[in-house]
């Protein structure tokens, strides 16, 4: 008689490098966020669907930033863990995010992962001046700079306006 070897599935294989990000089903989240901030993640960070995440990358340390369990320690001010009604309508995208199994170790709840969308956001906008700057430095008008940055992204004006762009921009700089 044939000794069978039962299939094992994926979270039952332990991961053997050392600091490897984990293959766990359980580090896979979706987090919901912003039309535009979805756009302006996978462009600048190369991923399509799924973001991966590593304690050694900037995206990595701000993701375990927001898992840890003391929000006001780390990013500043953005620590209000409700979502308002008229902000989730505007959560119609989602991001899936792969992280290692040191992070999941944070205690993963759905309060700290929507505060994740707040911090995208907040790198969006600091992207986003800096990209303006940059081409204000080199002779394009600010409202011009804005129009090159959304366009760069891809991001159209029903997700983010041209004059929201301009405005944050104003208010940043």
């Amino acid at each position: 008689m044939k000794h069978v070897v039962p299939l094992i599935s994926m979270h039952q294989v332990p991961n053997r490098k050392k600091n490897a990000p984990s293959l766990y089903p359980r580090n896979e989240y979706t987090i919901p966020v912003y039309p535009h901030v979805r756009k302006f993640i996978q462009k600048k960070f190369k991923c399509k669907d799924t973001l991966h995440t590593s304690e050694h990358t900037t995206l990595g340390m701000l993701v375990t930033v927001a898992l840890k369990d003391n929000p006001r320690k780390g990013l500043g001010q953005i620590h209000n863990m409700n979502v308002r009604p008229e902000t989730a309508e505007k959560l119609t995208h989602s991001l899936s995010l792969v992280i290692t199994k040191r992070q999941a170790d944070h205690a993963v709840r759905l309060s700290k992962l929507a505060r994740l969308n707040n911090y995208f956001d907040r790198m969006f906008k600091e992207h986003m001046l800096t990209f303006i700057e940059a081409q204000v430095a080199q002779g394009f008008p600010a409202y011009t700079a804005c129009a090159n940055f959304l366009a760069h992204y891809g991001i159209e004006d029903h997700e983010y306006s041209l004059a929201t762009a301009y405005r944050t921009y104003q208010n940043l700089k």
